[in-house]
């Protein structure tokens, strides 16, 4: 078991903070394509587009398939 540094996680910066998990998780957006057309984007924890899905289970899958987290944004 690791025990947390609580001295060092109270004076973390913001960059560090905005990084940590930075490779394990991934959003899913619901995207318009067009004026008829919706699909779900996925994106890497910075922002990143990953790749496109045209539903959102598809886009659940492809992440859990590359050991990422998925998280939905609303």
């Amino acid at each position: 078991m690791e025990f947390i540094d609580l001295e060092k996680l109270r004076s973390i910066t913001p960059q560090e903070l905005a990084l940590l998990g930075v490779t394990n998780i991934a959003y899913i957006k619901l995207i318009r394509l067009d004026k008829m057309k919706e699909g779900f984007s996925l994106h890497a924890a910075d922002g990143t587009t990953i790749g496109f899905s045209a539903s959102q289970d598809m886009a659940l899958c492809a992440a859990r398939r590359n050991n990422l987290i998925p998280q939905s944004l609303h």
